[in-house]
């Protein structure tokens, strides 16, 4: 019987192995990257209840004043189904995604109970339910606070509201 080094052994079962981490490599889903769109309108665009609402909004402020545009604080979380329905009215619809891309930048602030962020939120109006949204000027002076439930229609949002909503709030020319 022929003995083989250890070495040998290990270099025959990496070959083996090859195949199979190949097979695997292919199959794995790719993950898509964002619509560049989601990019210019979104500054922070998922409820993540680890980061800092105070941090991010001085950054969403001053890209604002750089372009321009209205803050659009969008206060829910993971849990909340109309926040869902709410991003995916905004992804599938064009034209009012249009107007908010010409005027707005949407910054996600999470509200749960690992972190409900009182101390943020506290400046703003009380939400009456969620999602919540608090418009605020480029200079983050706050404009209003809305509850969405008035520009719903059924299970999604009704466009001529929401757009007459978002022209009323958008910036001065």
């Amino acid at each position: 019987m022929r003995q083989t080094s250890g070495l040998a052994r290990l270099a025959a079962l990496a070959m083996l192995c090859v195949p199979l981490l190949s097979a695997g490599a292919q199959a794995a889903p790719v993950a898509e990257a964002a619509p560049d769109w989601e990019q210019e309108l979104y500054t922070v665009h998922d409820y993540d209840a680890a980061r800092d609402p105070a941090v991010d909004l001085a950054l969403t402020l001053e890209r604002a004043t750089a372009e321009k545009k209205t803050v659009l604080l969008v206060i829910g979380g993971e849990w909340c189904v109309w926040c869902k329905i709410f991003t995916n009215y905004v992804a599938s619809n064009e034209v009012v995604r249009g107007e908010l891309l010409d005027d707005y930048l949407i910054q996600k602030v999470n509200f749960s109970r690992e972190s409900p962020n009182e101390a943020f939120l506290s400046a703003y109006p009380e939400a009456d339910g969620y999602p919540y949204f608090i418009l605020l000027a480029p200079d983050g002076s706050l404009l209003t606070g809305q509850e969405p439930g008035s520009l719903e229609d059924g299970r999604s949002y009704d466009q001529d509201k929401m757009l007459t909503f978002l022209k009323k709030w958008a910036p001065a020319p």
